[in-house]
Order: C-alpha cells, then sequence, then structure tokens
C-alpha cells in the first residue's frame, strides 16, 4: 500500500512520554483482592464474617470477630497466560499469527497479626489490636505475538509521526530537554529508524519504506514483507497495610476500623521489533550514492512507578439471630503520591554496518497525585452451626471520582483534559462475590468462592447516552484448610481468573488520505489473558 508523503498528520504513539491517561488512573485504584488462602477460597465474601486476617482489608469490623490472637503468613504463586492472535491488518483475517505464553511470579499476598484483649465486662467484651498486609493488586502481564506484514511498518508510523519536525531540533541529546518533541520521535531519528529525503528538512521517510515517483507525486510504500514482534511484560503489586483497631460488644455487635497505607510498585517493558524477510527488497541510497539494506529495527520502551497513600476504613458486622450474619463497610478516597520514571531505546541495522545506529533517550521523571474513589461494600452470611457457612458480598466503586493533582500546588490546569476524560469514560464499577466453607471434621474445611466484576469503563451510544463496556471479569476459587487442636492452622487456596479479552495497537493509523480517512489500518493483537493464583497460609493462635 502507498501514502501520500504530504498528508502524513498522525503522530504515533503517546506524543509526550510519560503523560497521564485515564488508564493509569484505573491500574493503580483498582482492587483486585487476594488476601489470606482462606479468605480467597471463599472468593473473598468476607464483610459479613471476619475472623480472618484475610477479611480486614475488606472489612475492618472482622478483627473483632476473632476469637484469639493469631499470627499468619501466606506465599503464593502467579501464573499469568495469554493466548495473542496477530493482525497483519487490523479486522482482516488473512495472514493471522497465534502466539501462546505463560508468566510465572512469587508473591506474598497476606501477612500480619491480630492481638485480643479480653476486658472480662458485660456489654464491651474484647478490644482487638491489628497489623495486616493483604495484596488489593497483582500487576503480573505478559503478552508476546507476531506475524509478517507488507502493508505498514512501525518505523513508518514513526516517520508519519514526525512530520513537520524540523530535523535540525533532533540532532543532538539536548533535544529531549529544549524542545516540545515526543522523545520517541527524536529517538527514531538518532537511531537511524526514520530520514528526510528528497532535499527536505521536515519530510521523512522510515528505514523499511521506499520513494517512488508517480505522476509528479511523490509516495511511499512498504519496501517488502516484514517479520514483525510485538511483546510487554509488566510485574508489581499494590499492597493495603492497615493499622486496626476492633470492639466486640456482646458478641451481637463488631465495630472496626483501619488506617490503611496503600503502597504499589509497578515495572513496565515494551518492545516492537522489524525484520526483513528478505533484505534485497529494502535497499537504500544515501547522499553520495552509498547503498545499503535495511535487515532489522528495535524500539523498547521502559516504565516504572512507585506511589503511597492513606486512607481511612470503618466497618461493622451484626449477628441479629441464629446464624444470621450481616457486614458493611466504607473506605474513603485515597491521595496517592507517585513517582514515575520512563525512557526508550532504539537500534537500526543494515547489511552495511557502518550505517547500523542506536540511540537511547535520558531517564525522564515526573511526580502527581491521585485521588483514587471511594468505595462501598455490604454482605450477608448464614452459618449452619460449626458444619457450613454460605456467604455474599456485594462492593461498589465509583471510578469517575478519580482524579489527578499537581503536587504541592492547587493549579491542576495540567490535568484538565484528563480528568475530563475520566468524567466522561469512567463510572461505576460493581463486584459480586459468593463463597461457600463445608467442615466435614471439625478440623478440616473445604472451601469455593466466585466473584463477577464489571469493567468501569463508558462509552457513549449514538444517542449520547453513556454506557458500560459491558466486559466482566470471572473468578472462580477453590481451597482447603485444617486447623489442629493447638496453636497451628494452615490452608490452601487456588484461584482462577478469566479477564475480558482485550485488543492492543502496536502502532497508529498512519496511511490516510487527504481527510485523513485511513486507507490501511495497522496491525491489531487481539490477547486472551487469564491468571492462576495459588496461596498457602500458615498461622499460629495464640
Amino acid at each position: 500500500m502507498k501514502r501520500t508523503a504530504i498528508f502524513i498528520l498522525l503522530s504515533i504513539m503517546t506524543a509526550n512520554v510519560g503523560a497521564q491517561t485515564m488508564y493509569d488512573a484505573l491500574r493503580y485504584s483498582t482492587n483486585d483482592y487476594k488476601g489470606s488462602a482462606r479468605s480467597l477460597g471463599m472468593g473473598n465474601a468476607v464483610t459479613a464474617l471476619g475472623g480472618d486476617l484475610g477479611s480486614i482489608t475488606i472489612n475492618p469490623a472482622g478483627s473483632a470477630v476473632s476469637s484469639y490472637s493469631q499470627v499468619t503468613i501466606s506465599p503464593g504463586f502467579s501464573f499469568y497466560g495469554s493466548k495473542a492472535t496477530y493482525y497483519p491488518v487490523a479486522g482482516n483475517n488473512d495472514n493471522t499469527a497465534n502466539s501462546n505464553g505463560t508468566y510465572t511470579r512469587m508473591t506474598c499476598p497476606n501477612f500480619g497479626f491480630i492481638l485480643k484483649y479480653d476486658t472480662g465486662n458485660v456489654g464491651l467484651k474484647s478490644v482487638t489490636f491489628s497489623m495486616v498486609g493483604n495484596q488489593t493488586n497483582n500487576y503480573v502481564k505478559s503478552v508476546s505475538a507476531h506475524g509478517i506484514n507488507d502493508q505498514t511498518t512501525f518505523l513508518g508510523s514513526m516517520a508519519a509521526g514526525a512530520t513537520g519536525i524540523a530535523s535540525s531540533a533532533m540532532n543532538n541529546s539536548d533535544s529531549y530537554y529544549n524542545s516540545n518533541i515526543p522523545w520517541n520521535t527524536i529517538l527514531a531519528y538518532q537511531s537511524g529508524m526514520i530520514a528526510t529525503y528528497g532535499g527536505n528538512s521536515d519530510q521523512y521517510i522510515g528505514a523499511t519504506e521506499k520513494l517512488f515517483t508517480v505522476g509528479g507525486n511523490n509516495t511511499i510504500a512498504t519496501g517488502g514483507a516484514l517479520k514483525q514482534r510485538y511483546g510487554q511484560q509488566s510485574r508489581g503489586n499494590k499492597y493495603d497495610v492497615a493499622f486496626n483497631v476492633g470492639f466486640n460488644i456482646n458478641d451481637i455487635v463488631f465495630l472496626g476500623a483501619n488506617i490503611g497505607i496503600t503502597s504499589l510498585d509497578y515495572i513496565y517493558d515494551e518492545y516492537f521489533k522489524e525484520e526483513a524477510v528478505d533484505p534485497a527488497d529494502f535497499e537504500l541510497e544515501f547522499d553520495g550514492g552509498a547503498k545499503t539494506n535495511f535487515n532489522n529495527a528495535r524500539y523498547r520502551y521502559a516504565y516504572d512507578a512507585n506511589g503511597t497513600g492513606v486512607y481511612g476504613k470503618i466497618g461493622i458486622i451484626v449477628t441479629p439471630y441464629a446464624g444470621f450474619r450481616f457486614g458493611a463497610a466504607i473506605q474513603t478516597p485515597t491521595a496517592i503520591d507517585i513517582t514515575e520514571h520512563w525512557s526508550s531505546a532504539g537500534e537500526t541495522n543494515f547489511s552495511d554496518s557502518r550505517y547500523s545506529a542506536n540511540a537511547q533517550t535520558p531517564r525522564g521523571e515526573y511526580s502527581y497525585r491521585l485521588r483514587t474513589p471511594y468505595r462501598i461494600n455490604a454482605g450477608a452470611a448464614y452459618t449452619f452451626g460449626k458444619v457450613a457457612i454460605i456467604s455474599a458480598d456485594y462492593e461498589m466503586c465509583d471510578y469517575s471520582t478519580m482524579k489527578f493533582k499537581v503536587k504541592d500546588s492547587n493549579d491542576n490546569s495540567t490535568f484538565d483534559d484528563v480528568n475530563d476524560d475520566i468524567q466522561n469514560y469512567a463510572g461505576i464499577q460493581h463486584m459480586l462475590r459468593a463463597g461457600i466453607e463445608l467442615k466435614p471434621m471439625p478440623d478440616f474445611a473445604l472451601r469455593a468462592g466466585y466473584d463477577l466484576t464489571t469493567s468501569p469503563e463508558y462509552y457513549y451510544n449514538s444517542d449520547n447516552a453513556k454506557k458500560n463496556l459491558n466486559s466482566k471479569t470471572r473468578s472462580f476459587s477453590f481451597g482447603a484448610g485444617y486447623s489442629s487442636e493447638g496453636s497451628f492452622f494452615t490452608d490452601i487456596a487456588c484461584k482462577y481468573t478469566k479477564y475480558a479479552k482485550e485488543y492492543i495497537a502496536p502502532y497508529s493509523d498512519y496511511i490516510l488520505d487527504s481527510k485523513n480517512n485511513v486507507l490501511t489500518y495497522s496491525p491489531e493483537i487481539l490477547n486472551k489473558p487469564n491468571l492462576w493464583d495459588i496461596v498457602w497460609t500458615v498461622g499460629w493462635r495464640f
């Protein structure tokens, strides 16, 4: 396919690397509870149950239910699975390729202790003091996909994004700081991915493209077939460390409060590689008549973020009748101070290595504040003596209340656009959880759970009505537990999560007509992800 050189108007990727988006806010605000093996095994439907350290993050009153002091630690493993399909031309099923991948990380979803003090009085029977850390999100992910493409090229999209930028402004390392040019564009120029052509100083061609003159007009086309490979990988965690106090009133009303500290770390790496199927298709001629052939190019983007914030949460559990239990909790928004870093690297290799080039951007840094949403949850449970428990929870979170803020200033105008996006395209998320526990023997328990979570993302239909994307995440869990007659107890649980399918665009559409209508679509990756979590809790009562 060809594109008319004069009509390259679309900049690929993010114009300002490191700029915040609604998806960053969702990533750092979303909770995907892990917790102890007991709570995980019951699908974290523990708002009305308590008595376990995994429940305290969800309902602070859970500590007051405990009939003894205890300490636990819960190591675990996460296994991410990916089934990716590469479409060289988005929406076209020709020449697709499938890839499967797995990624494993060790975690520690739960740790902490409960200290119980019996008052010996009627009314306030006991007070508990707790410190517990529960994992509230796990950022493990790995996607890899590849295919053959002779229609569009990553380097061509880089060239399209550079149109109108003077090459003299991208010649040195100071360009990254002394201009408003996107860093990835400067990198593409300095690493030999793109170059000017035809005596122009602000028109560019990719190393994978050829220039033709047809009817007096310059047109640019992909030189031939390319092996394209895309990959992304992330890791990290979000923890809520809660300092908790609980009150047991006559074994009927249980109250609790948390001062919670949210701590997050996130590491992300992404790459895109193009390789000539036949380098002879990609002959390049430089000023002076020197010739060489394109072999391959690789672009890499690295990003990391870490942050901390503080919130408050209060909860209650009531047992009005024998067997029945009801619970509820509300959590304040969290103001998280986040610092992020990013950098990119690129290299282009030719058959004559004298023309090969590589470059790397500086390491960018930016700090800001994110206000996450409030949360409310409620639950009900019924205990069949010491034989069985059934439990159900509902949790609601309104992500349209997220907001980016500048640190140490009340001038947040720099975030006006992204905060408007949040209000317009984020909304209420619903979480439904259910769990069951059976005790065939007094010291042995079997558990199962289910979790259904709706998407927090919204769109506007043809009537301009705000609608949910209607994509859902489903989780199934099961587990078992053993409690000795002494102080020792242990639990194990597995959780399988099937995420909604996602579409990934490695680079933007850039082959356009004079009205910016897309003539040829760039690649698209369909990813079908899933996650297995295995958690083993060991604990002691005292």
